[in-house]
């Protein structure tokens, strides 16, 4: 009797990426109003034009790994010159028997020249070696396998798209992040009151939002345009007044020479 065994260990999980992204619009003056910017367009003239930026950060968070399987073949050969009988077949996964298909019962007679192929699968992440025991009436054969994380065989979000959708410029385009890089894009507008003449004293509000297309994630800016269609100096004085009383006392006395006194008044006696 003569057993020739030999085993695979074929390793998969999945590494999903993960990001985040943020939106501001910042503009040349930086006024806000009620928490948002704020561009105050002061006409008739150009006194008041300026220029809004947008920009849009995806920032990498790291990733995770998931979804750990080890699988493979056990190949049983006789390549003996008699018929071997099986007892059993049984598989140790990083020091952890697992099941083992052969799809046939035992004892199970091989004969000269025959194969047995079992398969094997499991989930979770294991290190170390796949071992393989065959047992047979007379004897015991062993083969193993190293298991070697290599590469995810799938991997979810490592680069992703980023729209863009506003009041100003519609549904657009920005571009890709790939990890573990980020990515940053910018996009200005200038506002002049000549574009908004005809709006004298109303006020726009431009909603803006950019969106990671694999995930979902969003992030939003808004900005607020207002049309001042006058100009006006305006200048003040401050005067002030006020009244100050002053105060006084009187005391009135006599004396005499001799100084005689009479019920409490000076007195002269002639």
């Amino acid at each position: 009797e003569e057993l020739t065994v030999s085993k695979t260990a074929e390793t998969s999980y999945t590494r999903e990426h993960f990001w985040d992204i943020d939106k501001t619009v910042d503009t040349e003056n930086g006024y806000t109003l009620d928490g948002f910017p704020k561009i105050w367009l002061d006409g008739p003239g150009s006194a008041g034009d300026e220029t809004a930026t947008w920009t849009i950060d995806v920032s990498y968070k790291g990733y995770e790994d998931r979804d750990f399987n080890v699988s493979g073949l056990i190949t049983i050969e006789n390549t003996g010159s008699l018929a071997a009988v099986i007892t059993s077949v049984a598989d140790v996964l990083g020091g952890a028997p697992i099941t083992v298909d052969c799809g046939v019962g035992f004892p199970h007679n091989l004969a000269v020249g025959a194969t047995l192929t079992c398969t094997y699968s499991e989930d979770g992440y294991v290190e170390g070696l796949n071992e393989v025991t065959v047992t047979t009436e007379r004897d015991q054969y062993f083969a193993n396998a190293a298991i070697v994380w290599g590469a995810p065989t799938t991997v979810i979000n490592e680069t992703v798209n980023i729209s863009d959708l506003s009041d100003l410029f519609g549904a657009v385009y920005l571009g890709t992040a790939t990890a573990p890089n980020g990515a940053q894009f910018q996009y200005s507008k200038h506002f002049a009151w000549a574009d908004y003449a005809d709006s004298c004293g109303a006020g726009f509000q431009y909603a803006n939002t950019a969106t990671i297309v694999e995930t979902g994630q969003s992030a939003s800016a808004t900005l607020k345009v207002n049309v001042r269609c006058e100009i006006l100096d305006v200048s003040k004085t401050a005067e002030t007044s006020y009244t100050r009383e002053h105060f006084w006392d009187i005391d009135k006395s006599v004396d005499t020479e001799n100084g005689h006194e009479l019920d409490g008044f000076p007195k002269i006696w002639l």
